[in-house]
C-alpha cells in the first residue's frame, strides 16, 4: 500500500497536468482541421476527440510517469537494464511463481503482463472504429508507438535524463502490439455479428411486405 501511495500520488498529480495541458493544445488544433476540412466540428468526433486524447495521455502516465528529478536521479548500470530477448518478462513470472499453482497467475508478475496487454486494446479498438482501419495498420501502428516508447524509455527520455529509469523490454512491444490486435478483432467481431443480424432481418421484412393483405378474394 505504501508503494501504491508513493508511486499513484506523484503518477496522478502529474498526469492530470499533462492532460490539461495536452487538452488545451490539441483539442483546439484537432477542431480546426476538422472544421477546415468539413467545414464544421460536429458529429461523433465533438466526443471522440477528448477520448483519444486523453486515452495518449494515458499511454504516457503509464509508461513514462512519475518522473524524476534528474538532480536526485542515481544512475546504476544494474538498476533497469534492458532486456532485449523476447520472453524475458514470462520466464521470470514463472520462476518467480514457481509451486503457486495456478494461483501464481493472479500474482503480480502476471499482472504486469496482462496490463501491458490491456493498455493496447483501446488502440485496436479506435484503429478500426474510429479511424477504419485495416488489421496491418492497427498492427504496424500500434507496433511502431511501442517501439517509440520503449526506445524513449532506453535513451531516458533522448538524453533529457542522465540515465534510463525505465526498462527497455521487448516482451512490452510484443504485448501492447497483441493488445492492439484484439482490440481491432473485438470490434470486428461486433460489427460481423450486427451485419449478420440486419442481413437476416431484411428477407423477413421483405416477406411480411410481399404476403397479401387478408380478406381479399373474388
Amino acid at each position: 500500500m505504501r508503494t501504491l501511495l508513493r508511486w499513484g500520488g506523484p503518477i496522478l498529480e502529474q498526469a492530470l497536468v499533462l492532460g490539461l495541458l495536452t487538452c488545451l493544445v490539441v483539442l483546439p488544433i484537432v477542431a480546426y482541421l476538422h472544421r477546415r476540412r468539413h467545414g464544421t466540428f460536429a458529429g461523433s468526433w465533438r466526443w471522440r476527440a477528448p477520448v483519444v486524447i486523453l486515452y495518449l495521455v494515458g499511454i504516457v502516465s503509464f509508461t513514462f510517469l512519475p518522473l524524476p528529478d534528474p538532480h536526485s536521479l542515481v544512475c546504476n548500470g544494474t538498476v533497469n537494464y534492458p532486456r532485449f530477448f523476447a520472453g524475458w518478462s514470462v520466464r521470470h513470472a514463472l520462476r518467480e511463481t514457481a509451486g503457486s499453482g495456478p494461483l501464481g497467475l493472479f500474482t503480480w508478475y502476471f499482472v504486469q503482463i496482462y496490463l501491458n496487454i490491456l493498455l493496447f486494446v483501446p488502440w485496436g479498438v479506435a484503429a478500426r472504429w474510429f479511424f477504419r482501419s485495416s488489421l496491418r495498420t492497427a498492427f504496424l501502428s500500434a507496433f511502431a508507438a511501442s517501439l517509440l516508447i520503449e526506445l524513449t524509455q532506453l535513451t531516458g527520455v533522448w538524453g533529457y535524463f542522465d540515465c534510463r529509469y525505465r526498462t527497455f523490454d521487448v516482451d512490452d512491444m510484443i504485448t501492447n502490439t497483441l493488445g492492439a490486435i484484439i482490440g481491432w478483432f473485438l470490434v470486428w467481431a461486433v460489427t460481423t455479428y450486427r451485419r449478420a443480424r440486419v442481413g437476416a432481418r431484411a428477407p423477413r421484412r421483405a416477406l411480411k411486405r410481399e404476403e397479401p393483405h387478408a380478406g381479399t378474394g373474388c
